[in-house]
């Protein structure tokens, strides 16, 4: 019985090549040039006055091909006498369909091949796929090698050849230009692939008294059709190894590659894959250590090379998806409680950036409550054994997450001992301008000065929307700014709407959208407390809660008097005792509108000055609980380290 070859028509090759676009078509191209050791490759193309291309072509230097090459290369389909390798960048080892891709840019394809002794010329028309013609062919013609492939009709934009293009190569062989040092030009402009790069490190390490030169490469986006690979490279400038690295895949955006080169790598390598390494020689057993030790340390410098990059994204990560999680009345408490929850997911980040980034907003929500709730109990240990078994850290990610939450809490408690040092030098100043006669220090430029650059001390948690008296209609255009993003001009009809005010202060409440105000009133210390003061402050109320804008249900208002003496005619006593059956906690109340959530109180300077600094010394003192409880029942590695820096602080604050 007589065989018959299959038959591939046009309407089948076109079908299989559907997928194809014109960028992704002019880099197959490319890729045949570089698999053909290719060391230089130009892109050339003309546009007439109409915008139409009326030459494009690519040219290499690679060896070419002849009559007899055809029967492996243009006489078969889906077929390629390239061999890839997983583990080498030789070749891309593309089959034959490469040459055909031209169909969805151009009418026509146009191949001439050059080697020493022989020239062949041959086209393949887009409207049958499934044949070519050869048009010339010479034995004796060319003197020089290469091959030139001219595209005829092509219907790309101008804007396509001059950005798209230029793009989408470099995306896509920047790894294999750095590695093999090939030259990609347009236009006789070469293609200028560094500026993908957006962080590069240079490094060394020496193992066994063996050299490995390193050269580690951040890409600004994810590379195209290639992954993040370590390339091991010999003296003589060949690869004869490539494999992914430890942090591909990692779901952080950190693509990257990372280039290795040592005379280590002359020896042969008989296997591929580094789990599997042979070398020749009787030194194999040594090398493949070497190599493991070497390995081990790359990685290391590998995730050091990474921190900045991933610890940007927690940063953003922790401020842009991490609501507050405590809201407790102590502001210095709170900050350092949710200091210490937001340092402690910023580090469990740095070690896996994808338990966070694959969890859904409400996976997200009740994964970090539950990490506030196992360190409010102290019970950090069942913090790591939890993403242990969920991260199957390595012995590595171990040692390093063993020392993440002592060293975080250590570092929050420097940092809050930081914060009541200053608060308590603030207060020592504070003291001086109020009872020092011979200081003589005023309301507005000592007093208002110091409360207006240091107000989170006596009101944390707020926001300050002006100082230094700005008239209401001011404070109304800031205040819907910071709220809402509003920045208009704004008027108030009011006849007390020109009343300057010392300190005006805001918080939002982003779980509850309560707005909590804080309007100040300062006097001097000398000044007593009258009721012209009251009705000043009754003054501010007025437009408070005749302005819709500053008036909504969910806002709370509370109005400040600072002053230190009363007045003799015990008016302000008779007003404080009128309110004592309000329920309030505070005993200063001396008004009220439940109405519109506006309160007046009164406080003393000596008050304000004696329970900050009660409170500031409580915490010092809890700090100093805290370490050595720390200390006694957790090792720490930098135990006297830490000792020196805690202790430094722990000093400034008995100054």
């Amino acid at each position: 019985m007589a065989q018959k070859n299959l038959i591939v028509t046009n309407d089948w090759i076109r079908k299989r090549l559907k997928d194809y676009t014109p960028d992704k078509a002019i880099s197959e191209y490319i890729e045949n040039s570089i698999d053909a050791q290719a060391k230089n490759i130009d892109i050339n193309y003309v546009f007439d006055d109409t915008w139409y291309i009326s030459k494009f072509e690519i040219i290499d230097d690679w060896g070419g091909f002849s009559e007899k090459d055809l029967s492996t290369t243009f006489d078969v389909f889906l077929f390629s006498k390239k061999n890839r390798s997983l583990n080498k960048s030789d070749v891309f080892g593309k089959d034959w369909v490469w040459r055909l891709t031209f169909f969805c840019f151009s009418s026509s394809a146009t191949w001439e091949s050059r080697q020493e002794g022989w020239y062949i010329k041959l086209k393949v028309s887009s409207r049958d796929l499934s044949k070519y013609d050869i048009l010339d062919k010479n034995s004796k013609k060319s003197k020089y090698t290469g091959t030139k492939v001219s595209f005829e009709d092509v219907g790309v934009s101008k804007f396509f050849m001059e950005t798209d293009l230029e793009k989408y190569l470099i995306a896509r062989f920047s790894w294999i230009l750095l590695l093999k040092g090939i030259t990609i030009r347009i236009n006789k402009k070469e293609l200028e692939y560094k500026k993908y790069i957006s962080m590069e490190k240079l490094s060394s390490l020496i193992i066994d008294k063996i050299k490995f030169d390193i050269k580690f490469i951040k890409w600004e986006d994810k590379l195209i059709e290639e992954e993040s690979k370590n390339y091991f490279i010999n003296s003589a400038d060949k690869e004869i190894l490539k494999e992914w690295t430890s942090l591909n895949r990692q779901s952080d955006d950190f693509h990257h590659s990372v280039f290795i080169q040592s005379s280590f790598f002359d020896k042969q390598i008989l296997n591929d894959g580094w789990d599997n390494l042979l070398f020749e020689g009787q030194n194999s057993q040594n090398n493949r250590e070497t190599f493991k030790d070497f390995m081990v340390q790359l990685n290391k410098q590998l995730n050091e090379f990474r921190r900045p990059f991933i610890e940007s994204l927690a940063e953003t990560y922790v401020n842009t998806n991490i609501e507050d999680i405590t809201n407790e009345e102590d502001s210095i408490v709170w900050e350092m409680k949710t200091g210490i929850i937001k340092e402690t997911i910023k580090k469990i980040y740095l070690v896996e950036p994808k338990i966070f980034t694959k969890l859904w907003d409400d996976q997200r929500k009740i994964f970090i409550r539950l990490i506030s709730a196992i360190l409010e109990e102290g019970n950090s240990h069942k913090l790591f054994d939890i993403i242990d078994n969920v991260l199957a850290l390595s012995d590595m990610e171990k040692e390093r997450f063993g020392t993440l939450l002592k060293d975080i809490k250590l570092s929050n408690i420097i940092r809050t001992i930081d914060i009541i040092n200053e608060r308590l030098n603030v207060i020592k100043f504070l003291e001086q301008y109020v009872f020092d006669e011979e200081l003589k220090a005023d309301e507005v430029h000592n007093l208002q000065k110091l409360v207006e650059s240091h107000y989170r001390l006596f009101w944390d948690e707020y926001f300050l929307i002006w100082a230094a008296e700005p008239d209401f209609e001011q404070n109304l255009r800031k205040f819907l700014f910071v709220l809402y993003g509003i920045d208009e001009k704004v008027y108030i009809e009011n006849e007390h709407k020109n009343k300057e005010l010392d300190i005006f202060m805001c918080r939002q409440d982003r779980r509850w959208w309560n707005v909590k105000n804080i309007v100040i009133e300062l006097k001097h210390p000398k000044i007593s407390l009258w009721r012209k003061e009251v009705d000043q402050v009754k003054n501010y109320l007025n437009v408070i809660t005749k302005e819709p804008r500053f008036n909504w249900s969910n806002y709370d208002w509370k109005f400040f008097l600072v002053w230190d003496k009363f007045d003799t005619s015990g008016e302000i006593n008779q007003l404080i005792e009128s309110h004592q059956n309000w329920g309030e906690k505070d005993r200063w109340l001396i008004h009220k509108v439940p109405t519109n959530n506006v309160s007046v109180y009164c406080r003393k300077w000596s008050d304000i000055i004696e329970e900050n600094r009660t409170r500031l010394e409580y915490l010092r003192q809890q700090l100093e609980t805290t370490y050595e409880s720390i200390c006694k029942h957790s090792k720490i590695e930098n135990k006297t380290q830490w000792d020196k820096k805690i202790s430094k602080s722990l000093a400034s604050l008995k100054k």
